[in-house]
């Protein structure tokens, strides 16, 4: 029974060293002769394959010729790879489960080099404590995932290490920037308390020293009510998704804000870049017909007569120009000719 048990432990361990071996003895062998190094991977990867599972057939072949004959049992030459297949599946399942259920470690980088994340990852996803750096190596924030999402304590770090904001979150949103929910607590930079507030699935509900906050729309709203504000704002703070909201001196109408004055250039209002445009064409008199008169394109002459019934030339004007300049011009019984020939 011994030497029975002994022949079947030796025959099982036969055949991960015979792939072993092929796998060696592929391994030397030049397969990038006359060929591309796609077609030499492809032709190694087949080589491989199939000599393995010849030499696993001759093998199984002899060991059940030598059980026979020498024991007597030749179902000692058929229980050994039955077994060792029952280990490699094993083995495999085993990998798998770690890989599913047991986070690892990884750390990211950004394109210079610097370290830009650190964690734990499972299945691919976040899942633990996440850490993010600034590039120049100070910590940015700590948060909390699980599955791939924020879920749990998070805080955020001044570049000297001292504490900015802390709370927790509850998912994410489309821009898969993690969503506030319950009590958040906001830090100035010389560690006094500036704000704490009361978030509902990113929903703001209380706040001990700001009034107004912005919605999703874009609206400004009381905190209180949370209906559109209709007032003036002198130096007021509106709370959006920056810590520290900026101070704004403008007039609000249903919520819209009219002529705003900011105190510094980060968080503008949905309307700033229109009063910006409106300002530059005041201060530059940019319209088509003054364009169109620095260019060259027209000139300008008075004329008596009514303008269609005039000889008109638009020589290099665009289309869309030029029943704009008609229409505009109409009224004031001013012709514009094409540039003058001196």
């Amino acid at each position: 029974m011994k030497m029975k048990l002994l022949f079947f432990f030796v025959t099982a361990a036969v055949y991960p060293l015979l792939v072993g071996a092929v796998a060696l003895i592929v391994r030397l062998i030049n397969f990038s002769a006359g060929t591309d190094p796609a077609g030499a991977g492809m032709a190694r990867g087949f080589t491989f394959i199939y000599s393995s599972i010849f030499v696993c057939i001759v093998w199984f072949i002899l060991s059940i010729v030598l059980a026979q004959v020498y024991f007597r049992a030749w179902w000692i030459g058929l229980l050994a790879p039955v077994t060792v297949a029952i280990i490699l599946q094993a083995i495999f399942f085993g990998q798998n489960y770690i890989r599913d259920h047991v986070p690892h470690s990884y750390t990211e980088y950004d394109a210079d080099g610097n370290v830009c994340e650190t964690g734990k990852k499972l299945r691919f996803r976040r899942h633990g404590k996440i850490t993010e750096y600034r590039s120049d190596g100070t910590v940015w924030s700590v948060e909390t995932y699980r599955h791939g999402e924020p879920d749990g304590p998070c805080e955020f770090f001044y570049p000297d290490g001292k504490m900015m904001a802390k709370g927790r979150e509850k998912g994410h949103d489309r821009k898969l920037t993690g969503i506030p929910d319950g009590t958040w607590s906001y830090y100035r930079q010389d560690g006094r308390l500036d704000d704490r507030r009361i978030y509902e699935k990113g929903e703001l509900l209380s706040s001990e020293k700001y009034l107004y906050y912005c919605d999703s729309a874009g609206l400004i709203c009381t905190i209180a009510d949370r209906r559109p504000f209709t007032g003036r704002l002198e130096k007021t703070g509106i709370v959006r998704k920056a810590f520290f909201p900026n101070l704004f001196t403008t007039q609000v109408k249903e919520g819209v804000l009219r002529i705003l004055h900011h105190r510094r250039q980060t968080d503008r209002c949905q309307d700033c870049d229109l009063h910006r445009r409106k300002a530059r064409r005041r201060r530059e008199n940019i319209s088509p017909q003054r364009t169109a008169e620095k260019r060259g394109f027209l000139c300008r002459r008075r004329d008596p007569r009514p303008i269609y019934d005039l000889p008109c030339r638009f020589d290099g004007v665009p289309a869309a120009w030029k029943y704009r300049i008609l229409l505009r011009l109409s009224r004031r019984r001013t012709l514009w000719y094409g540039p003058l020939v001196r």
